[in-house]
Parts: C-alpha cells; structure tokens; sequence
C-alpha cells in the first residue's frame, strides 16, 4: 500500500511536469511566432520604406544630372562643385537604400537568379579599377593574379558585382598601409576568390557576428570606420543564393582573408528577366532629323530625363 502510494504521487508529479512542459512549450511557439512576425514586418517596413525614399531621391539625382551637364558656362566652379557634392551623396543614399531593398528581398526570398556565362575575371578587373581611386587616396595598393585559364563561369553577374565589391571595398576601407591581394583559383567544379588585406584584422570573438545585419566590431558613435553593416551581411546572402560560401580568417592588427567559393556551373535556366533593356539594343539611325516623338509620362522628373536624351539625339 505504501509503494502504491508512493508510485500514485510520483505519476501525479509526472503529470505535473508534463503539463508544465506542455504550458512551456506553448509558450516558445507563442514567442517564435512572435519574433517571426516582427522578422516580417520589419522586411517589409525596410521594404516599403526603402521605395518610399527611392523615388524623391531618384529625382534628385536625376535633376542634379540634368543641371550638371547645361550648366557650364552659366554657373561658376564653386557652384558647379556643389552640384557634385548633391549628386555623390546621394549616390551614396541610393546604393543604401539599394543595400536595404537587397536585404529584405533575400529575407523574404524574393531575390531571383538570372544566370549567364559571364567572366569572373573581367568583373574583378572592373571592381579594382573603381577601388584604386580609393586605394590611392590611402596610400595603399591592390594587387590581383589569375590563372590564363581562369573558366568563365554561370552566375548572376548583377549580384556577384554587388558581393565582391562589398568585400573588396571593405577590405580597402580597414586598409591603411600595405596592400589588399586579390588571388584567383579554381578546380573542376568550383571558383575560389581570396582577398587578402593588412588592415585592422577583426578580433577572435567578432569573427562569427561580422556577417549579421547592421553589425559592426566597432559600433559606437565615435568609431572610426564609417558604415550602415550591411556590406558583409548582403555578400555572405547573396553568395549563398549563387550557391557558393565566403569563409574568413582574421587577425586583430594583422589584416583578414576572406575566401569565397562559387560553382562554375549555375544549374538553372536563364531567367526570363535577363531580357535585353530595348533602350540598349536599339541601333542609332544617323539619318534622325526633325523627327517628332510624342511622350506620355506623369512624372515630372521622368519627361525632363527622357526630353532630354531625345534632344541630344535629334529629336524635337
């Protein structure tokens, strides 16, 4: 009668953690909802956002375009410089707002892949030219080998541009002596990238959060790198929508190597949205005079940026 007891209250204190496991575990599915729900508004307030500011900013842009190029002449070097000054900051805005756009379309895994034979060595070669600029300002080098027989490989050159340029760009940002490497590879099925650079390096306890959004090492007000973290966090999604990986070794004080790996081989048919722009495939008639064209547009910006190309090639 007393084991008895004794196994009724052990069932009875069984059935107890049972229904506190229970209880618990109602809850985590509460809460998983829950950060789910906020992950989701949060990619579409960035998304919804990101196309509000888009179109005033394009704008902008465009007007400060328009004014640069009929203003010569007519304004003095220090104003003209102003018109610079608009039209790189906002630039800077765009490819921002650009990165956020990015961001929330992965997350929601509505970024597509337009895949075509494109050469990995000509993308590299166009992204060291623009970062040279840079590189010199700081005094610092870059230097890049491949193989002759580099492949071409089948990717989306579009977002393989927009992934290397954000490393290549961060190494050269955190480099101020020596020289970032950039060393290419590749074996039967894969494309390896190295970027190597003597910068700041990233400390030992940093290097598995430097790919998460808006992360940085440094993140206070009054660090010395400028940036948003997004940069990494974009070329580690990205990369992984290629179907390659990125892995980093690093010292603090040293300098980092990031290594990227792509498939030389896409898999996937061309996408449809790969289609050649008309604007561009359109050939030029030397013969175009006095030719009226009629424009219906409600956007004040767009008229006066599609006015203007037609002028400059002969239409009224």
């Amino acid at each position: 009668e007393s084991q008895s007891e004794e196994l009724q209250a052990q069932a009875e204190e069984l059935q107890q953690q049972t229904e506190e496991l229970q209880e618990q575990n109602l809850e985590l599915e509460a809460q998983r909802e829950q950060v789910e729900s906020s992950s989701r508004l949060k990619s579409e307030f960035l998304s919804n956002m990101s196309h509000e500011l888009r179109t005033p900013l394009n704008s902008i842009l465009a007007l400060s375009r328009v004014l640069i190029m009929r203003v010569p002449g007519k304004l003095d070097a220090e104003e003209i410089n102003y018109l610079g000054i608009v039209e790189r900051n906002g630039k800077q805005l765009l490819a921002l707002i650009n990165d956020i756009l990015d961001l929330s379309k992965i997350e929601a895994g509505k970024m597509d892949v337009a895949c075509r034979e494109v050469s990995l060595l000509s993308i590299l070669s166009v992204i060291v030219e623009g970062q040279e600029i840079i590189a010199d300002k700081k005094g610092i080098s870059i230097e890049m080998e491949a193989p002759d027989d580099l492949p071409p490989i089948e990717t989306d050159e579009i977002k393989l541009h927009h992934a290397l340029i954000n490393i290549i760009g961060n190494a050269v940002k955190f480099t101020d002596k020596g020289k970032v490497e950039i060393s290419v590879t590749h074996d039967s099925q894969n494309a390896y990238i190295r970027i190597t650079d003597s910068g700041i390096g990233i400390p030992e306890e940093s290097i598995d959060s430097i790919f998460d959004e808006f992360r940085q090492v440094d993140g206070s007000s009054s660090r010395e790198y400028e940036g948003t973290g997004l940069g990494l966090a974009i070329a580690r999604k990205m990369i992984k929508v290629l179907g390659g990986s990125i892995h980093v070794e690093s010292e603090l004080d040293v300098g980092s190597v990031f290594t990227v790996s792509l498939p030389l081989f896409c898999g996937k048919e061309l996408s449809t949205s790969e289609s050649r722009n008309p604007h561009y495939s359109e050939s030029k008639s030397s013969a175009i005079t006095d030719q009226r064209i009629l424009l219906v547009e409600d956007n004040e910006v767009s008229i006066i940026q599609v006015k203007m190309v037609l002028e400059s090639e002969g239409f009224l």
